[in-house]
């Protein structure tokens, strides 16, 4: 919950499956908006806070990935897994990433 609201993107993958479903989008650049930006995460979790506490309460046995939005340049960049958890064992994986 703490990562969505943070405006991380959160990720599910199902076991067995190929594609994850993306269980909270996030908010990726935010560069150009200075604190502009939490209050826009702030509207957009407690406009969807409960969908997606329903959609984690539904979950099956799988992975959730918490990826981080990382700035290359000033106008892109690229989400990058940050923390891992396998429902299955209950196993919580800290992902390193490059921060440059």
């Amino acid at each position: 919950m703490n990562a969505a609201q943070d405006g991380d993107r959160v990720i599910f993958t199902p076991v067995g499956a190929e594609k994850s479903k993306i269980l909270w989008a996030g908010m990726g650049n935010r560069s150009g908006l200075h604190s502009f930006a939490s209050v826009l995460l702030l509207e957009k979790f407690d406009v969807g806070k409960d969908l997606f506490t329903k959609k984690l309460h539904a979950l099956g046995a799988g992975t959730v990935t918490i990826l981080v939005f990382q700035n290359i340049t000033r106008d892109r960049g690229k989400w990058v897994p940050r923390v891992k958890f396998d429902s299955a064992t209950g196993a919580l994986t800290m992902l390193d990433y490059d921060t440059r």
